[in-house]
């Protein structure tokens, strides 16, 4: 929210008054809402705990990368050493962030699309994991139906 209230002060200042520092607040919204992009979706497309954890460091890149811009953009001579590691960090954030569909994908694509897999048993009872898009066949008596409960 405070992203999006950054960026329509810049608007409006800009078009109303026309000078002044509003462009910083405008780049300041927008690369808030960038990096807060890159850190949850990235969180979205990652199951694994190696992936999830490539996703923290691309949302953490992301965020590292957003202050050092931060910065660069209210100070008023940054310099070239500046831009270049503001460059440096902003690659490697869409490095981290592109990699983990990818490796996602690949980790996942050994699996056989139908297989099933025995998670749990107790007492008889089994849990079984499959990827087919059918699920397991269950045989229920007459009457009977099946209740997946949480006890507290």
């Amino acid at each position: 929210m405070p992203a999006f209230v950054a960026i329509v002060y810049s608007i409006w200042d800009f078009v109303f008054e026309g000078e002044g520092d509003s462009w910083r607040w405008g780049w300041a919204g927008i690369l808030a809402l960038i990096a807060a992009l890159i850190a949850v979706t990235a969180r979205l497309l990652a199951r694994s705990p190696a992936i999830v954890r490539l996703a923290w460091a691309a949302g953490t890149l992301a965020a590292v990368a957003a202050i050092a811009s931060y910065v660069a953009i209210w100070k008023d001579d940054s310099g070239d050493a500046m831009a270049r590691g503001l460059a440096v960090l902003w690659i490697l954030t869409g490095l981290a962030y592109l990699l983990v569909p990818v490796l996602q994908r690949f980790s996942s694509a050994g699996t056989p699309a139908g297989g099933e897999r025995l998670v749990a048993e107790l007492e008889g009872v089994e849990v079984v994991a499959t990827r087919s898009g059918r699920g397991v066949a269950v045989d229920l008596h007459r009457g009977e139906r099946l209740l997946l409960r949480r006890r507290s």
